[in-house]
């Protein structure tokens, strides 16, 4: 190879003496050359060595290499790009053309790759951005292209994420870019933050714990400055709103401060309840909803079962004074069983005391001490929230008066009635046998004064003058003239006529009359004499003038019985009103009543009574065959078994077969042993008759 010329970048191998071309064949002989001696300046070239070779042999031998022992006697030199140029030097232009001097790039080959970097100050930056110090661009000159690494935002206003705080010297610091980017500047403009385990626990102030590695410093550091940071105040103190949440059971948490607070550490420090609307609750109960709230983080179906159902208000009774609220059919009781003392809060409302009630003209409102039905009060309350006045609701009875201060005394009800009101309202008038008449004048026995004590504006009426006895009965009336009594029958009294006061008026008397200038219905019942109705007054006090009474026993009429003062017959509200019948439903009176007073100013309460039940039996006439009807007490009534019907059977048949085979006196005779056979089968005994009696 040594006979072989390299081409351009190509270089001898080192070993090319020995190294022979592919084309020769058999062992090559290299003459023994001696150097050549120095040649002439400015003479002809001097022979190589391969033609002193050739002089030197002969004849000279034929060239044996060719360019296909390229790749056998030479080396291709390495190419700049292959050189890494150290500092702030980068290739040259024409790196990718250029060669190293050797085989392989060496040092010494930096100035033929490598040149210098240009200086950033060579371009000018935009507006916004600031070269960066002591930066170089790409290449050994600057271009538009090196903007983007010469020019750059400043780090002064990045952003750090978390976990990172800005650079102390972020002023002098510069992003990547000619803007900074969160994703890609981090490093350049910011330091990741200390834990606050570094931060020393005796350095916290009393009372609180160091977070630990849950916290971070203020900087790449901790300081003392990081005291707020790293210390806080120990969840073991903390109190959980006990309606919303419990402690967690890992206690160990750090509140936002010094000092914990509802506000800030209800979160870090407790867990919250479980909703009561995931519950599953007992039939028969409600569950409370979302609202409330199970014992701890879940539901416990044997714990919280007492906390999230309820049985409904309306399953419970309001206790006296209240009444259910507007909206109790969405409302629950505290418990899974109402208790009406515990429960009556959630479910009912006080009722509105009457005193706001407005009471009807001469009554008392009871004030605060009775209730309405409900939280507000209507007309329907009156009979609860006010009293009846004796001055104004009630009207003694005959012979009574009210007392003094009747316009004091309240009535038991919001009505007044005899039986609860009339001792307490009146007061039994006075007789004017009480009163002192003087001279030789006798008191009347059976007039009344005025009020409960005589006056002598009661002397008129209580003092017997002349004229006042000859307006008087001198003697005491029919049936008993000449002390004979004289019969009378139930045909001369009134059929229709009532019976007042155990009295029933003659047939011939006037129902009204007028007798010592007061108005008499019914009859008069003085003192020693007997009872007495009036026929006419208008002729003047004669025997012809009154007929006597008759005792009788009132009649109960739908339940009721009259006053023995009841008119008999009156008018109430345009029905008529016959046979002293007692008016009922009526909203003024709490019980049935009726008139005593023609003119409507006076009533009486009538009372309970027991009708006797009746039973309509039939009786079969013997001879004729027809039949009659007749009414029987109740009580007295037997009561009729199979056999009694078998019996009255064939006492019917026995009865057809006599009128079939008899006729005439043999009639008579079979209806005779008919009537003996049908007494003898009643009186038979039986466990459910009883024996008829001879009134029946």
């Amino acid at each position: 190879c040594d006979t072989f010329k390299c081409h351009k970048h190509f270089l001898r191998k080192p070993d090319i003496g020995a190294t022979i071309c592919r084309g020769a064949k058999g062992p090559r002989l290299v003459p023994n050359l001696q150097p050549a001696p120095p040649l002439p300046v400015k003479t002809a070239a001097a022979p190589s060595f391969t033609e002193l070779a050739r002089s030197a042999e002969s004849p000279p031998p034929p060239p044996l290499c060719t360019d296909a022992d390229l790749g056998t006697c030479c080396d291709h030199q390495e190419k700049c790009s292959k050189f890494q140029c150290p500092g702030n030097t980068v290739w040259k232009a024409d790196y990718q053309t250029s060669y190293c001097a050797g085989v392989t790039c060496a040092e010494s080959d930096k100035n033929t790759c490598c040149e210098e970097r240009a200086p950033c100050t060579q371009l000018v930056c935009p507006s916004g951005t600031f070269q960066r110090p002591n930066a170089s661009c790409a290449m050994g000159k600057c271009g538009e292209e090196d903007k983007g690494h010469c020019c750059a935002q400043s780090c002064t206003g990045f952003m750090c994420p978390a976990g990172f705080a800005n650079k102390t010297d972020r002023f002098h610091n510069f992003c990547k870019g000619p803007k900074c980017h969160p994703a890609d500047d981090v490093p350049s403009c910011c330091d990741k933050l200390a834990s606050c385990a570094s931060f020393p626990e005796e350095m916290c102030p009393a009372g609180t714990v160091n977070r630990g590695g849950s916290a971070l410093c203020a900087g790449g550091k901790c300081t003392d400055a990081d005291k707020a940071r790293c210390c806080g105040g120990s969840c073991s103190t903390f109190a959980c709103p006990a309606s919303s949440h419990i402690a967690k059971t890992d206690s160990a948490g750090v509140c936002a401060g010094f000092n914990c607070t509802l506000e800030k550490d209800t979160k870090t420090c407790c867990s919250e309840r479980a909703s009561c609307s995931s519950f599953t609750c007992q039939p028969g109960t409600s569950n409370r909803g979302n609202l409330v709230k199970c014992q701890g983080p879940t539901c416990d179906p044997s714990g919280d079962l007492s906390i999230c159902c309820a049985q409904p208000c309306y399953t419970m009774i309001c206790p006296q004074g209240n009444s259910y609220k507007a909206n109790y059919l969405n409302l629950l009781c505290n418990g899974t069983q109402c208790d009406p003392e515990v429960d009556v809060h959630s479910c009912c409302d006080k009722n509105m005391a009457c005193e706001a009630f407005q009471c009807p003209t001469g009554t008392l409102n009871r004030g605060a001490a009775a209730t309405c039905a409900s939280q507000t009060c209507s007309d329907a309350d009156k009979a609860t929230c006010c009293q009846g006045m004796c001055s104004h609701n009630y009207t003694c009875p005959a012979l009574y008066v009210k007392k003094a201060d009747a316009e004091n005394i309240p009535c038991t009800a919001s009505m007044c009635n005899d039986r609860d009101d009339q001792a307490k309202c009146c007061e039994m008038r006075a007789q004017c046998s009480t009163m002192e008449c003087g001279g030789n004048i006798i008191p009347s026995l059976d007039r009344y004064c005025a009020g409960s004590e005589c006056t002598a504006t009661d002397h008129e009426t209580c003092c017997l003058t002349n004229s006042t006895l000859t307006d008087m009965p001198t003697r005491a009336p029919s049936p008993c003239i000449n002390d004979t009594v004289v019969s009378v029958s139930d045909s001369d009294y009134k059929a229709d006529s009532t019976c007042r006061r155990g009295l029933k008026q003659h047939v011939k008397c006037m129902t009204t009359f007028s007798y010592q200038g007061k108005n008499i219905t019914g009859c008069v019942d003085e003192d020693g004499k007997k009872p007495w109705c009036a026929v006419d007054t208008d002729s003047g006090w004669t025997e012809s003038s009154y007929q006597s009474c008759k005792e009788c026993t009132q009649v109960c009429t739908d339940g009721w019985l009259a006053d023995d003062l009841c008119l008999h017959s009156y008018t109430y509200n345009g029905v008529k009103m016959t046979g002293g019948a007692c008016i009922q439903n009526s909203s003024d009176h709490t019980t049935p009543w009726c008139f005593i007073s023609d003119d409507g100013s006076e009533w009486a309460n009538c009372t309970v009574c027991a009708q006797e039940q009746t039973h309509t039996y039939v009786a079969v006439a013997l001879s004729s065959g027809s039949t009659s009807s007749t009414t029987v007490p109740t009580d007295i009534v037997p009561q009729t078994t199979d056999e009694d019907t078998k019996e009255s059977s064939t006492e019917q048949l026995f009865i057809v077969f006599c009128v079939v085979l008899l006729a005439g006196a043999l009639l008579s005779l079979c209806a005779v042993a008919a009537l003996s056979y049908s007494r003898s089968a009643r009186n038979a005994p039986s466990p459910a008759a009883q024996p008829l009696t001879d009134e029946i």
